[in-house]
């Protein structure tokens, strides 16, 4: 941060002020207090870090004068009322930490401008970034990615950002970075022949591609199963849908599928990405071109449900409103949070939770894989349905439950085939979870407060 007072810097800005806002320079007239209501408002701060976010993924960088308005008339960083220009540094970097990370910081720097007006004028220069940089505004779970296009900050659709990757970042700049090459998608039809390196590059790191580590199965025995299986797609009830992501022979994500012939559904079995991957555009790119391989399968499919793990949601509400820090060190709100940041990126990809008519998350129960064959081994879940673009979602009964636990009788899971009694087992599953729900099914979404965002927020940046 530097501070200047003399007459060349005054000049500067002048001559700054004098070029107008162009694809590498904008004018905002305050950080946080609008003029209009007389009130200091985030909105005003959002819209300074999604500005700044635009120029460090653009080529060439750019500038943000924060006092100049959008005609050039200066209005002086004074209105935001900040003690000292210390204290409007260290907000102006609070946010774009909580809202960029902290590796976008490190290149931006803050600079204020004296004028003849005695008005102060903040200069934030951004250099151009190395890699994407992605933008999460209002205490939100999802990320946006923003460029200049001509004196606009615009934000880009995945299918642009995708091509946008490739011309910016595809540089081969300094060392190699995940980011320079662009990612591509295979379909594994077959763990041998062309598929042989990418099928054991994907179970090389599958314990880093699967998100829950204590309920993974052994990779080895996902592969002898997956070998098993995709070997017999061809006459399989719930046929496999295997692809991987991946930058040459590296696997970076992968969606497992299985898909029904006749029945326009199809079911999620794993979905994951390597840890440097794991962001929301990148996650969402995966499962678009998971849903175009799907549709040239099975046309008529409508969408696909899956699984996620139950959440004690009235123990978060608790815990969220407590007050102070809270405590990353409980095995127990972690996890629970780990799993509701997850339906929270789910659902803004467009999926929601299966209900009842009270608007409560109905738990559905999960047959045991391994003998014995009894309650104790079972395990609850939740169903999410992310549906098709365009498709709405499906008016369902009980009688889903049905379609549901078919996938299980055809033998699904690298445990659950050829178990004595597997069937008999299963029906009596499914009886038991037909008693327990007595009212209409739907589909809705959980809506978070401002305190249980703000505990994720905590949580996750103290990880």
């Amino acid at each position: 941060m530097k501070n200047y007072s003399n007459e060349t810097t005054t000049q500067r800005l002048s001559e700054l002020i004098a070029d107008g806002e162009s694809a590498k320079q904008e004018f905002k007239s305050t950080l946080r207090f609008n003029l209009h209501s007389q009130k200091n408002d985030d909105v005003l701060t959002y819209a300074c870090i999604k500005t700044i976010a635009a120029f460090l993924n653009s080529e060439g960088g750019g500038r943000l004068l924060i006092g100049v308005a959008d005609d050039g008339r200066l209005v002086g960083i004074e209105k935001d009322n900040f003690p000292s220009t210390d204290k409007f540094s260290r907000h102006v970097f609070d946010y774009l930490k909580q809202s960029l990370g902290e590796s976008a910081t490190t290149d931006v720097t803050v600079e204020f401008l004296p004028s003849t007006e005695s008005k102060t004028v903040c200069l934030i220069t951004c250099a151009p970034s190395l890699a994407p940089v992605f933008c999460r505004l209002r205490g939100g779970e999802e990320e946006h990615f923003y460029v200049r296009i001509g004196s606009s900050s615009t934000r880009l659709t995945h299918a642009e950002f995708m091509k946008y990757l490739a011309k910016r970042f595809l540089t081969g700049m300094g060392e190699p970075m995940p980011f320079h090459l662009s990612p591509k998608t295979t379909v594994i039809t077959e763990p041998s022949g062309e598929h042989e390196q990418l099928f054991e590059s994907f179970v090389s790191v599958y314990e880093d591609l699967f998100p829950d580590r204590l309920l993974r199965v052994d990779p080895t025995v996902v592969a002898d199963w997956l070998e098993k299986e995709l070997y017999n797609a061809d006459s399989a009830t719930w046929p496999e849908l295997l692809i991987v992501s991946h930058v040459g022979e590296e696997v970076t994500g992968f969606v497992h599928l299985n898909y029904h012939r006749t029945i326009p559904f199809a079911y999620g079995a794993y979905l994951g990405l390597a840890k440097k991957w794991r962001r929301f555009t990148s996650m969402r790119w995966l499962v678009i071109q998971a849903e175009e391989e799907l549709l040239r399968l099975q046309p008529d499919c409508r969408g696909v449900f899956f699984d996620v793990d139950p959440i004690d949601l009235a123990l978060i509400e608790r815990w969220a409103g407590s007050k102070g820090a809270h405590d990353i060190a409980n095995d127990v709100i972690v996890e629970q949070s780990r799993r509701l940041r997850r339906i929270i990126l789910f659902q803004n990809m467009g999926a929601a939770l299966l209900q009842n008519d009270r608007g409560c998350t109905l738990p559905i129960t999960h047959p045991s894989l391994a003998e014995p064959l009894v309650e104790e081994n079972e395990r609850s879940g939740l169903i999410m349905f992310l549906p098709k673009k365009g498709v709405d979602f499906p008016a369902i009964d009980v009688s889903f439950l049905d379609m549901y636990y078919d996938l299980a009788k055809a033998g699904f899971g690298p445990s659950g085939i050829n178990i004595p009694g597997y069937r008999t087992y299963l029906e009596d599953v499914v009886a038991r979870q037909k008693a327990k729900i007595n009212s209409r099914l739907n589909f809705g979404k959980l809506y978070l407060t401002p305190a249980m965002r703000r505990m994720l927020r905590e949580i996750k940046a103290g990880l």
